[in-house]
């Protein structure tokens, strides 16, 4: 049996195939393939919720290391700001005469 789902965008995929086997003829009736389908159904709605974690657990890692990388970088500017800051000092303080 397929592995049926469906997709955010509406397209259907096969995930996959059920196999169900008897070495015996007729083994299966209509209510049986159908109870079969509907298995292997739910099986793929859970290997695509399983996919769809994986994937926004993807995101979140990459959006996280996006956003430490935005801190660092604030930090650095304000480290820099603060160097630029004390040599301006450093420099008004040579300019300037020494009172005496």
């Amino acid at each position: 049996m397929p592995m049926r789902t469906t997709d955010s965008n509406g397209t259907k995929q096969i995930l996959g195939v059920l196999s169900a086997q008897s070495y015996r003829r007729g083994a299966y009736d209509e209510a049986d393939v159908q109870a079969l389908q509907w298995l292997a159904d739910r099986a793929a709605l859970s290997l695509q919720h399983e996919y769809d974690v994986e994937e926004w657990r993807t995101r979140v890692q990459a959006a996280e290391a996006r956003a430490s990388l935005q801190s660092q970088a604030v930090a650095m500017s304000d480290e820099f700001v603060r160097a630029l800051r004390n040599i301006t000092k450093k420099a008004e303080a040579l300019a300037t005469p020494a009172a005496g």
